[in-house]
């Protein structure tokens, strides 16, 4: 393992609450969706990835599965799933079953609030063994990512919410290079979507 690490953050494809055809915290991908999952597979060499961190949630999940990415481990974390009001997830997890590709969930994090999740979850990533490292998960996510990315050395989940949202749209990919120290981190590239080009003219 070298001391620079590279964080790729995935957001999911359209879902089927953004269509308006599933009204759940838990939708499934639209078609659409599944269309923008499969075209990740432009985007970045399939075989990159040490570990690839997935939301439990459907859209997260269905996104990792079609977009042909074959990490070494999979672990799903609670830690990135989107933010909700309180107690919306209460019904829906934690869930009875997880797919056997990933290992399951240790965090039960689903009544966090969303910073006090993200802040661990970026110490982990700073602190895993792995040199390629994807994050499946939800707009928000990126952002409150971003933002401790942003801010690594002082953070405080507290101060989050003064912070503009930078949203990420539907299965863009932001890439960030973690260094040793956080003066040495660079954000590589944030938003791209140039993988669903094609896509996108066929509609």
């Amino acid at each position: 393992m070298s001391e620079i690490k590279h964080l790729w953050l995935i957001r999911h494809g359209e879902s089927k609450a953004q269509t308006q055809e599933e009204f759940s915290f838990d939708a499934n991908l639209s078609e659409l969706g599944k269309k923008q999952a499969a075209a990740l597979s432009g985007a970045f060499a399939v075989d990159a990835f040490d570990i690839a961190y997935v939301s439990p949630l459907k859209r997260a999940r269905q996104t990792f599965e079609l977009s042909g990415v074959k990490p070494e481990r999979v672990i799903f974390d609670s830690r990135i799933l989107e933010d909700v009001p309180q107690d919306s997830y209460a019904a829906l997890l934690p869930y009875e079953k997880l797919p056997a590709y990933g290992l399951p969930d240790i965090h039960n994090a689903w009544l966090i609030d969303m910073p006090y999740r993200i802040a661990p979850f970026m110490e982990d990533v700073y602190k895993c063994d792995a040199d390629n490292i994807a994050v499946f998960a939800h707009a928000g996510v990126m952002s409150c990512i971003l933002n401790c990315f942003l801010m690594h050395s002082y953070f405080k989940p507290d101060e989050f919410r003064k912070y503009r949202y930078s949203l990420m749209n539907n299965c863009a990919v932001s890439v960030f290079r973690l260094g040793p120290n956080p003066e040495h981190n660079i954000l590589h590239k944030w938003n791209s979507t140039e993988h669903l080009e094609n896509l996108e003219q066929k509609k």
